[in-house]
């Protein structure tokens, strides 16, 4: 709607209406290249978007960035609709009303002199994300994916949309999301899977202090952001996101072994709380090995899995004092524990 109306103020007459003339509106013409996984999706999370593990770049990105190349020309806004197009510019992509010859020419001319854009590492201290990437795509010469990003989100955790995840990280590597968000609820408004699950802080992977929700702030702070060749870091803090702690903080540091393999070390620093919960929800249903920690099944008489995380007698679902009706009701257990099972 917003690009539709600025288009109409533009062909009103006056300058002092063309929002193509203020260079905040101009700049949200890049703004969700910023925020792609080194595997070329949009990330699924934001705002409620996507489902996990989901693909692809949002459905209106790509036009919105065409719109914005045609009106103001701007090479960078070409090098994205290319990179985002995978280079085809056919008449289906491009659009049934525009002059496909003439665009197609200008935006080949574009990428032909300035090159193909390329997803860096970057600090996005105004929206709230760090994120290091590396590897090379795919291509017909070598068909051996080796792009891998590691990313930690400290934005807004208030608001409509907003889920309570803050210093969540993920990982992306060899075209696989080895740590998705939930993304998008199931179900929208006061469902019990969203207000008890969805959006809690024990849904994504961060850490949750003593069985309790993360308060909605607006912002952590970056600390210290460093990229090199053999070394990428993050390292951000949000003391305000729990009441009366001194240390919530995490730093994410990926360490390159050769070309096409890189690790991660995660190191996420407490002071405060007596409970520290560490979750990581990865896109597999087996971990390798465990150190120093001694894994007790949660088993009924018959020797199978029984109950949530909320108690072996706990079904798995809304929590007990929860309807749809009123989700947001005070629950009987921590909010998340009724949606977790197979403990």
């Amino acid at each position: 709607q917003g690009i539709h109306i600025a288009e109409i103020l533009k062909n009103y007459g006056t300058d002092i209406l063309d929002l193509y003339q203020d260079p905040k509106f101009v700049n949200m013409f890049d703004s969700f290249i910023h925020l792609t996984a080194g595997n070329g999706y949009s990330m699924q999370w934001m705002g409620d978007g996507g489902t996990p593990g989901s693909g692809g770049f949002y459905a209106n990105f790509k036009d919105e960035v065409l719109s914005g190349y045609e009106i103001t020309g701007d090479p960078l806004l070409a090098q994205i609709y290319y990179h985002s197009v995978n280079g085809n510019l056919n008449t289906s992509s491009l659009g049934y009303f525009r002059n496909v010859r003439e665009l197609s020419a200008n935006i080949q001319a574009d990428v032909a002199e300035y090159g193909e854009y390329t997803l860096e590492s970057e600090n996005l201290t105004g929206y709230g994300l760090g994120i290091v990437r590396g590897g090379k795509a795919a291509t017909k010469e070598n068909q051996y994916e080796t792009r891998y990003d590691t990313w930690m989100y400290y934005g807004r955790t208030t608001g409509s949309h907003a889920h309570l995840d803050m210093l969540a990280i993920g990982l992306d590597a060899y075209g696989f999301n080895f740590l998705p968000d939930l993304g998008a609820p199931a179900f929208k408004g006061n469902a019990s899977e969203r207000v008890e699950w969805i959006n809690t802080t024990l849904a994504h992977n961060t850490v949750t202090i003593d069985q309790m929700e993360q308060n909605a702030v607006y912002t952590g702070t970056p600390l210290h952001f460093d990229v090199t060749d053999n070394v990428k870091l993050i390292d951000t803090e949000s003391p305000k996101s729990y009441d009366d702690i001194d240390i919530y903080r995490r730093t994410v540091v990926t360490i390159a072994a050769n070309e096409d393999v890189s690790y991660t070390l995660d190191f996420f620093r407490v002071k405060g709380g007596s409970q520290h919960t560490y979750s990581l929800h990865s896109s597999s249903y087996q971990h390798t090995f465990t150190d120093d920690i001694d894994f007790v099944p949660q088993m009924n008489e018959k020797g199978e899995f029984a109950g949530t995380y909320a108690g072996i007698d706990v079904p798995f679902g809304p929590d007990p004092n929860s309807t749809d009706a009123n989700a947001s009701a005070e629950p009987m257990y921590p909010r998340g524990y009724t949606w977790l099972k197979e403990v």
